[in-house]
């Protein structure tokens, strides 16, 4: 994983096997949230979505989410 921060943003890069999980948390940034291929089940606050290759969301700073 690499991790890219701003002063009040951050972008990470990370690749995720088949089947693995990221347990809802918070941050105080607002993250970018970006599919570059496959699918993956994310969860922002309770509304959970498929997302697919190209999908990316905008997280604000303090909202539960995971995938």
């Amino acid at each position: 994983m690499r991790v890219f921060g701003g002063r009040n943003l951050l972008v990470n890069r990370a690749e995720m096997a088949p089947h693995t999980t990221a347990p809802i948390h918070t941050h105080e940034e607002e993250q970018v949230f970006a599919v570059l291929d496959g699918s993956v089940e994310f969860d922002l606050d309770g509304d959970v979505r498929v997302m697919h290759a190209g999908d990316i969301v905008l997280v604000p700073a303090w909202v539960p989410h995971g995938a």
